[in-house]
């Protein structure tokens, strides 16, 4: 092989290196950037269209007779509430066809139905529901044959006019009177929405049960993020990704450097 050939193989390796690193580190950037900023206290759902938040699911328009009643869009996103660049409050909005929602019988609520273990099965213990109540302003998190575990009050919703707003910290879904330990609830869950008879419990309407990409929890060994777009990314993995990425490009320019 002469030199100037092997030469131009080498800046070739290089150029294939440098393009992996930067595809590599948009990966995270894509990462990074699914964590929204909400706020559910501000009279204002804006922020969800300005930061470019994701439907998440629609619902047929006047299946239901009560269009205040009726849910035809929903939204899912998760914040970083703390700035550490980790999800830590997973939020939820759901906009009704009559506007106010909710808001000719006050003993409705609406449901984000979390099944916890991805197995198509809403109504088991270890899955969770977060109700929001709009008349009462009060939010509460049960397990999923409806015991009710913890009361969060009325900081963590609010109703603007079609639109339901609420939201729960990651923490709240585990721990405390819970028997599944925090961080539970974790990975690729499935998420639904209903609107609810709060005295009966039974469904008024309600979405089809969809992938969410799911909650996770900073630990020891990984961090990672989760968002509504469903993305997630595991720094370990990158790391480890990056260190095959530069033994096999250094391996390669070794190589060729041995057979001139």
């Amino acid at each position: 092989m002469s030199v100037n050939k092997s030469k131009e193989v080498r800046k070739r390796t290089l150029g294939l290196l440098i393009a992996i690193f930067a595809a590599l580190f948009m990966t995270v950037s894509v990462a990074h950037a699914i964590l929204y900023t909400i706020s559910t206290t501000d009279n204002s759902v804006s922020e969800w269209f300005s930061q470019g938040v994701p439907v998440f699911q629609t619902d047929p328009a006047g299946d239901v007779a009560t269009a205040d009643e009726d849910i035809i869009n929903t939204w899912v996103a998760a914040e970083d509430s703390n700035g550490d660049g980790i999800g830590d409050t997973i939020n939820f909005l759901v906009e009704m066809k009559g506007s106010p929602a909710l808001s000719t019988n006050a003993f409705r609520a609406v449901v984000a139905s979390i099944d916890c273990t991805n197995n198509g099965v809403h109504q088991e213990a270890v899955d969770r529901l977060v109700i929001y109540n709009p008349a009462t302003d009060f939010v509460e998190i049960r397990d999923g044959t409806q015991m009710i575990k913890n009361g969060l009050g009325g900081t963590y919703g609010q109703r603007v006019n079609q639109y339901l707003e609420w939201g729960v910290p990651v923490s709240e879904l585990g721990g405390g009177q819970f028997d599944e330990p925090v961080g539970h609830c974790s990975g690729e869950v499935g998420v639904r929405f209903a609107t609810v008879n709060g005295l009966s419990g039974a469904t008024i309407d309600q979405t089809t049960s969809s992938p969410w990409g799911g909650i996770r929890i900073p630990t020891a060994v990984s961090v990672s993020n989760f968002g509504a777009a469903g993305a997630t990314f595991n720094s370990v993995a990158f790391v480890a990704l990056a260190g095959l990425v530069i033994i096999g490009g250094l391996s390669g320019i070794i190589l060729l450097r041995r057979r001139q």
